[in-house]
């Protein structure tokens, strides 16, 4: 089998990666591998292996099967193998409260995820759908209402306190609070005179924040038009949960309200009334409180600040910012 190979995001070479970060000489070889550790560890006959994805330490192999076509993802990253294994366990407990995720195939040992030689492996079934139009109103505000009810089943989940860090070497490093977040971006100059009266009313906000910060939870934390397939009139599937981890729902919403249209190879901020609509749908399934709504704003002022910041001056991160004052 010779599947073509391709890199995700980055600009390296694919045989490159292949080769330095996961063993193979080349995408032949990765492909006779998969047949061989599909065999061994979940009993499937692999029939083609048709493209491989690279991203970081990450192989991703869509193929066909005598099960149908699945999607085949390979950690090469020892460090985070503990992570992947409680991932794959979250998503056959959120598959089984009817969330629209990409459930894992079990292998034969009845785990969702398994490591066979260098590789910790997840298997799933290919999915229909299209990658969510987020400048779609519709599609927006059906993206905020499923976020609602994952992040509902997320802090139902009784594995969460135990579930370990997505990043290596998180492990006992203290997480940025929501409190320190914001607080960062009304004591840094904006770089920009536009952005000067957002960052005077993210000071406002943040003066009158409750002592409490927002309640700690599982929170998926990549949420965009990147990772939410659509098809028919829904959210088909919600992908990608590897950035799982103990945050805070509004600190997503927020992160989400400003990156949901981005793409790996199209990045920009979504319109203000998918926005907008995104909120909606998640404010009304949520149903969060007064001291959480204003946790909300501050989180999204500052998540828009940091955006512009850090997109050396365009023009739409710097407008969408600045959107945010509007009524």
């Amino acid at each position: 089998m010779m599947p073509t190979a391709e890199m995700l995001w980055e600009t390296s070479e694919a045989d490159d990666a292949l080769s330095s970060r996961f063993r193979f000489s080349g995408a032949s070889a990765a492909a006779d591998w998969l047949v061989a550790a599909l065999r061994a560890t979940h009993g499937v006959e692999v029939t083609n292996v048709d493209r491989l994805v690279i991203s970081a330490g990450n192989m991703i192999a869509f193929l066909a099967s005598d099960v149908g076509e699945l999607v085949v993802k390979c950690s090469a990253i020892e460090a985070l193998h503990p992570h992947l294994a409680a991932v794959g366990r979250l998503l056959v407990w959120l598959d089984d409260h009817d969330l629209p995720v990409s459930a894992p195939l079990l292998a034969t040992s009845g785990e969702p995820q398994v490591l066979h030689e260098h590789l910790s492996i997840g298997v799933q079934r290919l999915h229909a759908g299209v990658l969510l139009d987020a400048d779609d109103t519709v599609q927006a505000r059906a993206a905020g209402e499923v976020l609602a009810r994952l992040h509902q089943s997320m802090a139902a989940y009784d594995g969460a306190a135990a579930f370990p860090p997505a990043r290596p070497g998180a492990l006992g490093q203290p997480a940025r609070t929501p409190r320190a977040l914001v607080e960062t971006w009304t004591e840094r100059p904006a770089q920009d005179p536009r952005l000067e009266p957002v960052t005077r009313r993210l000071a406002a906000v943040v003066a009158a924040l409750p002592d409490d910060e927002p309640r700690a939870q599982l929170v998926h934390d990549d949420i965009r038009s990147a990772n939410l397939l659509w098809a028919g009139d829904a959210v088909s599937a919600i992908l990608d949960f590897e950035e799982t981890h103990r945050g805070h729902a509004m600190g997503e919403v927020a992160h989400s309200s400003v990156f949901l249209a981005t793409r790996y190879h199209a990045w920009g901020p979504p319109t203000p009334q998918a926005r907008s609509a995104f909120l909606a749908g998640y404010l009304d399934v949520a149903q969060p409180s007064d001291a959480e709504r204003a946790w909300l704003e501050a989180l999204m002022l500052a998540a828009a600040l940091e955006a512009a910041a850090g997109s050396q001056g365009e023009e739409s991160w710097t407008a969408n910012a600045v959107s945010l004052l509007r009524p």
